[in-house]
C-alpha cells in the first residue's frame, strides 16, 4: 500500500453467484459495481477454449456443449455453471436490487473491442480517478492456448520437462516454441449448427436483458457475434 484512496477487486464469479450482491452491499454498501458483459454465445465458446488449456484430451465444443445440457449436476465443475455464467438477466437485477442505480456501471464486449479508450475514460470517470491516464493497450493478458497436441502436451507435463526446457529458452524461442505447441484462440470456431442451440438457449434472457437495461442486444442471438 502506498496511501491509496480507493482499492478493488475483479472477478466474473461474482457476477453469478446468487449470495455476492447481498454480501458485498453488506459489507460494503458504498462499494461501485462495474460489469462488462459479452454475447453469452462467445463467452461459452471462450470458456470452452479455456478448458482446453488444461484439458487431457481433446473434447469438441459440440460434445462439451451437450454434456452441459444434459448435466442435471449444481456441483461447480467443468460443466456447471458452464452455459448458466452467460445467463446475465437475473444476474444483472440482484445487483440493481442490492445497489442504487448510481453505484452501478455496465458495459458491453462489443463496445470496448470497438473503442476501448472511451470505455475506459467512462470507467476511469464512474471510479473517480484520472481520466486522462492512458494505459497501454497493445498486449492481450490471460489468452487461452489450445494445445496442437494433447498426447505430448500431458507427456511433457507429466514428466516436468515443458516448464525446464521453457525456462532454458531465450525469449524468442520460448515464442517460437508456444507457437508449435499451442493454437491461438481465435482458431477455434463455432460451428453454425452450435450457435443455433446457443441462440435458443440465451434468447429469452437476450431478451429480458434487454429491456432491463434499455439497450437492444438482439444481435447476440439473432445474427451471431458482430464483433
Amino acid at each position: 500500500m502506498r496511501g491509496e484512496t480507493a482499492i478493488g477487486e475483479a472477478s466474473a464469479c461474482y457476477l453469478w453467484s446468487e449470495t455476492a450482491p447481498g454480501n458485498i452491499s453488506a459489507r460494503f454498501p458504498d462499494a461501485k459495481v462495474l460489469m462488462i458483459l459479452r454475447n453469452p454465445i462467445e463467452r461459452a465458446l471462450s470458456q470452452y477454449a479455456h478448458m482446453l488449456s488444461f484439458a487431457d484430451a481433446r473434447i469438441t465444443f459440440r460434445e462439451y456443449l451437450n454434456a452441459a445440457l444434459r448435466s442435471n449436476s449444481t456441483r461447480i465443475g467443468e460443466l456447471y455453471p458452464f452455459l448458466r455464467f452467460g445467463l446475465y438477466y437475473e444476474q444483472v437485477k440482484r445487483y440493481q436490487s442490492a445497489f442504487a442505480k448510481d453505484r452501478i456501471q455496465i458495459h458491453f464486449y462489443e463496445d470496448f473491442s470497438r473503442d476501448p479508450r472511451s470505455v475506459l475514460r467512462a470507467t476511469f470517470r464512474f471510479l473517480s480517478v484520472d481520466t486522462d491516464f492512458a494505459p497501454e493497450l497493445s498486449n492481450r493478458h490471460m489468452e487461452a492456448l489450445v494445445p496442437r497436441f494433447f498426447l505430448v502436451k500431458n507427456a511433457f507435463k507429466r514428466l516436468g520437462l515443458w516448464d525446464a526446457v521453457r525456462c532454458r529458452l531465450p525469449a524468442g524461442a520460448r515464442g517460437r516454441l508456444r507457437n508449435v505447441a499451442f493454437q491461438p484462440r481465435h482458431a477455434i470456431l463455432l460451428e453454425p449448427a452450435d450457435r443455433a442451440k446457443l441462440a435458443e438457449y440465451y434468447r429469452d434472457d437476450v431478451n429480458n436483458l434487454s429491456r432491463l437495461v434499455n439497450r437492444d442486444l438482439s444481435f447476440w442471438v439473432d445474427a451471431g457475434d458482430r464483433r
